[in-house]
């Protein structure tokens, strides 16, 4: 409900992503595993909301060669 309000009313959404580690496995040469934490607000013409909760997820990071690529992503 809150969102369709939001769009009607043209809102931006700002997300704000902290990357922690804390209690993450250790990282190997290959694999890395976070969990970040997205605040998000919505800014319209009326002012400002803040979307609760907070949405927390768990991300596991690859190399792939040189590069650095997101695994999986849950929820």
């Amino acid at each position: 409900m809150q969102w369709a309000q939001w769009a009607e009313q043209q809102a931006k959404v700002i997300a704000d992503v902290s990357i922690e580690c804390s209690g993450c496995p250790e990282d190997t040469d290959t694999v890395v595993q976070r969990v970040a934490t997205i605040k998000q607000t919505a800014v319209s013409g009326s002012g400002t909301d803040t979307v609760e909760p907070d949405t927390t997820v768990w991300v596991t990071i690859v190399r792939e060669g040189d590069r650095w690529l997101i695994d999986e992503i849950r929820y």
